[in-house]
């Protein structure tokens, strides 16, 4: 969730493997996984996938379209001879954010709903109902998150939201050609973080699969 007032007092986490989750009380941490380690096929594996398949006439014709005053200043910087290279830097930003996000799923009270009563999230994390889950206190689950960010020395953006809400859809909407026209006309490579293909990675990070929402 991004919206401090809208955040839940408590979140919880399931363990299969109750020694992790009997280590985790004891030493009073969490251990943030890897994308690459997660088991929806939502999960953010930052996947490149246009609306346009790539084609570089049909994003001609959106600028054209859309951004007129700019559709000479795009066709000089990025030339049809250039696409190939074009689509390279966006594959390259999207490997380079998967290699350094992590995350930390939970669950929250819905209503009167409350995660320990849901047989589905003990069937397929609580190793079919053997395991443990682990209520956390939100706002030192958000204070961890920073303090490994800081640790890192990373400079992740929008840190401050670490924790976000989950919405559910049938399928994650893939990068429109507006998306990639402000990708590749940004000029500082190091705000393209602020671009809309960042709108496509957080996309990624916060649409489950239709079939997990209860």
């Amino acid at each position: 969730m991004s919206t401090a007032n809208r955040l839940p007092t408590y979140l919880c986490r399931f363990y299969g493997n109750t020694d992790f989750a009997l280590d985790t009380i004891a030493n009073r941490h969490v251990v943030f996984i890897h994308v690459t380690k997660l088991n929806d096929p939502f999960d953010p594996y930052f996947f490149f996938e246009t609306s346009f398949e790539d084609r570089y006439d049909l994003l001609l014709d959106h600028i054209c379209k859309s951004h007129s005053a700019d559709f000479s200043t795009f066709i000089n910087r990025w030339p049809m001879s250039e696409w190939t290279d074009a689509l390279a830097q966006i594959h390259s930003y999207l490997d380079t954010m998967r290699r350094s996000t992590f995350m930390f799923s939970t669950s929250s009270v819905i209503g009167d709903k409350h995660p320990r009563n849901n047989l589905h999230m003990w069937g397929h994390y609580g190793n079919g109902h053997r395991g443990i889950v682990i209520e956390f206190e939100t706002a030192e689950l958000r204070n961890c998150a920073k303090d490994a960010n800081a640790a890192a020395k990373k400079k992740t953006q929008h840190i401050d939201q670490a924790l976000f809400e989950v919405k559910y859809a049938k399928r994650i909407s893939p990068l429109s050609p507006e998306d990639v026209f402000q990708f590749l006309m940004s000029s500082d490579p190091q705000s393209r973080g602020a671009s809309a293909v960042d709108s496509y990675l957080r996309r990624t990070l916060d649409t489950k699969s239709l079939d997990w929402k209860g």
